[in-house]
């Protein structure tokens, strides 16, 4: 399976619109979805030239664009300007590039664990600090990339991913504060390739592949308040594949766009209701299809 990641956030509206609305933005693909009509649109927000983007966040309402040179030979990181939305280069140390990174927003920092190279790597940027750097945290359990990974409540969850090119059921959760990750209980279903994201105090691991390789409409429940798979809450599966699908909770809802992989890709976006327990294709597809894992909410 091939992976080309594409970035996803929810931000406000420009000015002049309504002050209710979100936007989805898949930079990467120039595409931006308008979250109270649900329709997708051409966005104005560019990359910068020569650089292969994976991960979008959004701190204290700056942009940072983690990812690598052309040459996809070292890391490279980006912030937003403002004014005319150019972007600025950080000049940080330099830093080997590694493929299907899962990053993770915890505060003021931004984590980058795992990826092909040196995958039990953990490493994160101080946005508070003008001078940025690298700052090592402790290795993960086992070296893996393509993880679903999250943050609840200060902690960041690492789900499955791939260890020597199989899907792996392990979960572990990160404490900034201890510097220390913990195993969890194992996923029932390995995963790699998924997506995770947390609506009504629950962690909602989505989509992906298996152990056979086969793409995966189930949806798997994590409740980190107690740290147990929550079986006696079977939510339905989706209508259609996700693999390497940007998720997102927003207003009450999940919303996963789109597919990937070698032999399933699509544009669809499917929508989750908790309260019906039903999934809904949207009648609007994306303009071009995501090729991506991450995707970061701002409420």
């Amino acid at each position: 399976f091939l992976v080309i990641l594409s970035l996803l956030i929810v931000l406000p509206l420009s000015s002049g619109e309504s002050h209710d609305s979100k936007i989805w933005l898949d930079i990467g693909h120039g595409q931006e979805m308008d979250l109270a009509t649900e329709s997708w649109n051409v966005t104005s927000y560019k990359l910068p030239d020569n650089f292969k983007a994976d991960h979008i966040f959004n701190v204290s309402g700056k942009l940072y664009l983690l990812g690598g040179n052309k040459e996809l030979t070292e890391h490279q990181v980006y912030s937003l300007r403002p004014i005319g939305r150019s972007w600025w280069y950080q000049e940080i140390h330099r830093k080997p590039y590694r493929l299907q990174t899962s990053a993770v927003l915890v505060g003021t920092r931004i984590y980058l664990i795992g990826g092909i190279a040196d995958s039990s790597t953990c490493e994160y940027l101080e946005t508070s600090k003008y001078w940025l750097s690298w700052q090592k945290c402790a290795p993960m359990f086992g070296k893996r990339y393509c993880t679903a990974a999250v943050a609840y409540e200060g902690r960041i969850y690492a789900f499955g991913g791939s260890e020597e090119f199989r899907p792996t059921r392990l979960v572990q959760r990160y404490n900034p504060d201890t510097d220390r990750w913990t195993r969890l209980p194992p996923m029932p279903i390995a995963t790699s390739c998924g997506a995770a994201a947390v609506l009504n105090n629950l962690i909602y691991v989505i989509g992906g592949f298996n152990e056979m390789s086969y793409l995966e409409t189930f949806v798997q429940v994590f409740d980190p308040t107690i740290s147990e798979w929550r079986d006696d809450l079977p939510v339905k599966s989706m209508n259609l594949e996700h693999y390497g699908a940007p998720l997102m909770a927003f207003n009450g809802s999940l919303y996963i766009a789109g597919s990937s992989s070698s032999t399933d890709t699509h544009k669809k976006v499917e929508k989750y209701d908790p309260k019906t327990n039903t999934w809904r294709v949207l009648p609007n597809e994306m303009i071009k299809s995501p090729s991506g894992l991450f995707t970061t909410v701002l409420k």
